[in-house]
């Protein structure tokens, strides 16, 4: 008794070590290494404190337990990963000439050797103690999974007879749940009595236990469950015995008979269906028709006749394929391959031809008939007429039709609310964390100085990100409530988009991308709102830059054609999906990144360019040769009726400086 109490502790500390080596198993890579740094910085800080007590003595000693924590937490990389900054930290404050790492000292020298490698051991024993943990976790999962898949209940005990384990199947038909059944005895969990009595019967865990044998009482036991139910079921149980032949417990197997005995009552049921149903062919609505595997019908009903218009003396002795269209005669071959498999075709829909040549949808269904030696000889068919049925159905389904419209429609809308809701909150939240980040840490002053301006410019860059964020929501919200407002003038298109160029300038410094404008009619003016416009071809030049890679050239043409003002942004960037072009200018669509990870932003640039472009009577289109191949967007606006002659303006280059450091990126 006391091993078996033993026994179950030592499963429940495995346990909680395994579950506790899953979570941590489950830290991502990211976690995992600022785990190993902040390690080694709590230990040079705890070190650095004892030095007015230890000086220079003792330099490793605070950084062991930081190496095991580590590689505990965080695997063979974050361990060495904290080794090594150790062994960098250690040298560098604590091994003289101090703060250098031109260590001169012999002796030093080894130590210091001496102290990797035995980060290095540490760090590998971990690995393989986190491994063999992992392994067995993942072992018993899959057994775990395994049992609770298979479909009886499968129950095991110790060598005393006490339940240490069920499955969800022997715990539905039990009653009991594992927590409370574990430990108690198999006669409280597992209560079986005689089918036709209430004596209990024997348990057959003893028997395995006791002869060393499979034990089972058959199909004529009830279980008694929990709740007082009481089941059918087949049992069978057996030992477990470990290697040394010891007997360790037993696992029974039993299952639910119910739906077997069930199965049975239902056969003795249609029996006695069948023989009625003989006595009452002649008088039944539907049409009832036997025939030979060769086709030739043996016998006609009065519905038959009612259906088909065919009299019994018409068709006895004729082929049933007259009532069926020659374009279906394949279906009568079919129905006779399954006959003679034996097979029966149920509720199988189709028309029939009937005696005036008109067709009718009838509802068949086919059965073997066999003879006295369990050959099939032929079929029996009852075929019911379902004209009324299908003319409802259509009704039914053209209603059905309406509504799933109706509903996709609503699901659709719960969807794009949805997305905004997920798109938003965390395209708000990745720039505030950054600013607030910043924020505190230039309060709580440990950002060196020469970083203050860095700091300050990230906060900068993120908090413009954010107003950007807004800006586009407020005129998206503007746009579906039909409330966007232009203040409509002559303006040169020109101008518009020189502005819009600088303000994506800095971007292309950054990513020392040539940004090259070519204008043939810098007289050209348009009708509309000078910042709407700015902000279209703006929302056009980011989505250009964003997708193309340092080094690579971005075009802005200008041409008229008539009383039409077109304007050209092309890339050499990534470049459009053939599947994603017909969705560039939807809200909430982005294509996806490298390593489908999906550019950050709330995909409403593009979709906020048609809207304004269409506001302001004008066109817009994408056009790519695919990924990799650069795109190509046009931009189509009506021309002011004061518009001037086309000038050429020859084409001009717009250099990186040399300090792109100088600007901040957007």
């Amino acid at each position: 008794m006391e091993s078996s109490r033993s026994s179950s502790r030592a499963s429940r500390s495995h346990s909680l070590l395994r579950r506790l080596s899953s979570r941590v198993t489950s830290l991502s890579s990211r976690t995992r290494y600022f785990i190993a740094v902040s390690a080694t910085v709590i230990s040079v800080l705890l070190r650095l404190a004892l030095d007015p007590a230890w000086d220079a003595r003792l330099p490793y000693i605070t950084f062991f337990p930081a190496i095991m924590l580590s590689a505990w937490l965080g695997g063979f990389g974050p361990g060495l990963v904290t080794t090594a900054l150790s062994a960098f930290s250690a040298g560098y404050l604590w091994l003289p000439p101090l703060r250098s790492l031109q260590i001169t000292n012999p002796e030093d020298q080894l130590g210091l050797g001496v102290f990797v490698f035995v980060g290095v051991v540490i760090t590998a024993l971990n690995e393989a103690s986190r491994r063999g943990t992992a392994a067995l976790a993942e072992s018993e999962r899959r057994l775990a999974v395994t049992l609770a898949s298979i479909g009886d209940a499968v129950l095991t005990t110790d060598d005393d007879g006490r339940v240490t384990g069920m499955n969800g199947v022997a715990s539905s038909l039990t009653g009991w749940i594992p927590a409370d059944a574990i430990g108690k005895r198999l006669e409280d969990v597992f209560v079986i009595v005689r089918e036709n009595s209430s004596e209990l019967a024997p348990n057959p865990v003893h028997e395995a236990l006791r002869d060393g044998t499979v034990a089972g009482l058959g199909d004529r036991t009830l279980l008694v469950s929990r709740d007082g139910r009481r089941i059918p079921i087949d049992d069978s149980a057996a030992p477990i015995r470990l290697e040394d032949g010891r007997a360790a417990g037993a696992v029974m197997v039993f299952r639910d008979i119910t739906e077997r005995r069930r199965n049975e009552a239902e056969r003795d049921t249609q029996d006695r269906a069948a023989r009625e149903l003989a006595a009452i062919v002649e008088s039944s609505d539907d049409a009832i028709v036997s025939k030979d595997l060769e086709s030739t019908i043996r016998s006609w009903n009065r519905g038959a006749e009612r259906i088909f218009g065919y009299t019994a003396e018409e068709m006895v002795g004729r082929s049933i394929r007259l009532i069926i269209p020659e374009d279906r005669w394949g279906e009568e071959d079919e129905v006779l391959r399954q006959l003679r498999r034996g097979e029966k075709v149920d509720h199988f829909e189709t028309v029939r031809r009937r005696k005036d040549g008109r067709t009718v949808p009838v509802s068949l269904t086919i059965s073997p008939i066999y003879s006295p030696v369990g050959v099939v000889i032929g079929a029996s068919k009852i075929a019911r007429d379902i004209s009324e049925r299908k003319q409802v159905e259509e009704e039914r389904a053209q209603v059905l039709r309406r509504e799933q419209e109706a509903r996709a429609e609503v699901e659709r809308a719960g969807r794009l609310k949805d997305d905004f809701l997920a798109i938003v909150s965390h395209e708000l939240r990745t720039p505030l964390n950054a600013v607030l980040g910043y924020a505190q840490l230039l309060l709580a002053g440990v950002v060196p100085p020469k970083e203050i301006l860095q700091a300050v410019q990230a906060i900068q860059r993120n908090a413009q990100a954010q107003s950007r964020l807004v800006e586009s929501l407020l005129d998206m919200s503007r746009v579906l409530a039909g409330k966007l407002e232009l203040s409509l003038k002559d303006v040169t298109l020109s101008t518009v988009i020189e502005a819009a160029v600088d303000a994506v300038r800095p971007d292309a410094v950054r990513k020392n991308i040539v940004l090259e404008i070519s204008d043939s009619s810098n007289l050209a003016r348009v009708t509309g709102d000078a910042s709407r416009l700015q902000q279209v071809f703006w929302n056009v030049l980011s989505n250009a830059m964003k997708f193309t890679a340092g080094g690579g050239r971005v075009t802005v043409v200008v041409t008229t054609d008539g009383p039409t003002a077109l304007i050209r942004i092309t890339d050499n960037g990534r470049g459009i999906a053939p599947e994603f072009l017909p969705h560039v200018f939807d809200r909430f669509k982005q294509g996806k990144g490298e390593g489908s990870r999906e550019q950050a932003g709330l995909g409403l640039g593009l979709s906020l360019v048609r809207e304004l472009v269409h506001a302001h009577g004008g066109t817009v289109s994408a056009e790519s040769e695919g990924e990799g191949r650069g795109a190509t967007f046009t931009v189509e606006l009506p021309l002011a009726p004061s518009t001037a002659a086309d000038a050429l303006v020859p084409s001009a280059s717009i250099e990186t400086p040399e300090r792109p450091d100088q600007c901040i990126a957007e």
